[in-house]
């Protein structure tokens, strides 16, 4: 309960103190991209890439230095094919004959939501292409679907866990109050996410915790609200 509430003031404090903030440093950040897994701890192997959505605000307290408050949507997909093919090879060499696997496998999708402050650093403002690098602190609430063979075999916890990321990016193109940007960050969760197995022709359950981690690469526009 604790962490909900943390989750909640986070993004209730940036929409109470901008409102005391200069309109004409206010900045929207809008972007959407890929999202590539990069734990590759058990299921991990099967995640295949997937997209993000973000939606920043940002203020420049001067033209070196600016502070943002990010929230984002990001899913990764399951490989269900590969993960059944080798699951069947699996079952074979255990002595199970082929005609008795077919099944259908469906779930293990991942969602994350994310809400960070952060700062944002531009070492070059007046280039034309403006680098930056940033960092930020928040937290994720992790999601996963049931892994599902008939019944569901993996059970996932929903958690809201905190994370940190630090990225960088470029201006690809600015006119006026208008940018169009190129960003990409790598995000980590600071515990460990938790699944049960419940494998067939086991005894008990088998609880197991896994690292969170990604690599997202986005492209976005911005805008300055002057």
């Amino acid at each position: 309960m604790k962490k909900q509430i943390l989750l909640i003031l986070i993004f209730l404090l940036p929409v109470t103190g901008f409102s005391q903030f200069q309109k004409d440093k206010l900045s929207l950040n809008i972007q959407t991209g890929a999202v590539l897994p990069l734990a590759p701890d058990h299921l991990y192997d099967y995640w295949n890439k997937g997209y993000n959505f973000d939606l920043n605000f940002g203020y420049q307290i001067n033209p070196l230095l600016s502070v943002y408050w990010s929230n984002s949507f990001s899913t990764l997909i399951f490989d269900h094919q590969t993960w059944q093919d080798d699951f069947t090879d699996f079952m074979i060499q255990a002595g199970v004959p082929e005609d008795d696997l077919d099944f259908v496998v469906s779930g293990a999708n991942r969602y994350f939501l994310a809400s960070m402050m952060g700062v944002k650093l531009s070492p070059l403002p007046a280039n034309r292409f403006a680098p930056y690098l940033s960092g930020g602190l928040g937290f994720f609430q992790m999601h996963t679907d049931d892994l599902v063979i008939g019944l569901p075999i993996v059970e996932y916890t929903v958690e809201t866990v905190p994370c940190f990321q630090i990225g960088g990016g470029v201006n690809l193109y600015k006119s006026g109050n208008f940018a169009v940007l190129l960003q990409g960050s790598y995000d980590y969760a600071l515990t460990r996410d938790q699944n049960r197995q419940k494998l067939p022709m086991s005894l008990f359950d088998s609880y197991q915790e896994y690292k969170t981690s990604f690599f997202r690469l986005g492209l976005g526009v911005e805008l300055n609200l002057k």
